[in-house]
This record gives structure tokens, C-alpha cells and sequence, in this order.
């Protein structure tokens, strides 16, 4: 699993280490990002890509601020994306976004993967 920048430059990558997990789970941290790839050498099969995150004018403000904002204020903590929210607490950002794959089977298309139907 890779994220790439605006560029499609690699900015951070995860490698998967269960060779045929039904869930595979990645934590990237504050690692920010415009694409997420995911490559295999051998045929993958899946349900269903989601990647929890915030969009950067998102992210919630650790203090109040003058001006109103879209997301609330979170109360203070040492990092700037609190571990206390949890995946659910985010949005999935890949949700009927684009998506693209090399090779297609069973006449599944990469829209099936972000549709939210897993």
C-alpha cells in the first residue's frame, strides 16, 4: 500500500505480511497524502478500499477560533490528529471517489471497490 503525493511521488509505504488476510488493516498515522495505490504481483480480489482521514482544510482545530469553521474544535491534546478519534469518527474519503485498475475480472470495476457496498 502505498500514499502518493499530488505529484504521484511516494510519500509513505506499508507492506502487507498475511499472504491472503480477509481484512487487512493499515495505520498510516498523520501521513498526508492525494492518492493511495495498492500493489500486487499476483491477482487481488477485493471488496471493497476505504481510507479514513481528513481533508487538510478539515482537520478539526485543537482550540477555538474567531471565525466559524466546518469542523468543530477538539479539546487540547499533544498531537495534532488526537488518537482518541477513531476510524469511525473520520470520514471515508475514498468513498465514490475515482478509481482505477490494470486488469478487470468478472466484469468488476474499479467502482466497485469505493461504492460502500462490501
Amino acid at each position: 500500500i502505498s500514499v502518493l503525493d499530488y505529484n504521484q511521488h511516494i510519500v509513505h509505504v506499508q507492506t502487507l505480511t498475511d499472504d491472503s488476510p480477509d481484512i487487512a488493516t493499515f495505520t498510516f498515522g498523520n501521513v498526508e497524502g492525494t492518492y493511495v495505490r495498492i500493489f500486487v504481483s499476483n491477482v487481488l480480489s477485493l471488496a471493497e478500499v476505504e481510507v479514513y482521514g481528513y481533508h487538510l482544510n478539515d482537520v478539526p482545530t485543537l482550540f477555538p477560533t474567531i471565525k466559524p469553521t466546518a469542523v468543530p474544535s477538539l479539546l487540547p491534546s499533544i498531537s495534532n490528529m488526537p488518537s482518541s478519534l477513531t476510524s469511525s469518527s473520520k470520514p471515508n474519503l475514498a468513498l465514490y471517489k475515482p478509481a482505477q485498475q490494470s486488469t478487470t475480472g468478472s466484469n468488476a470495476g474499479a467502482d466497485l471497490a469505493v461504492d460502500g457496498n462490501t
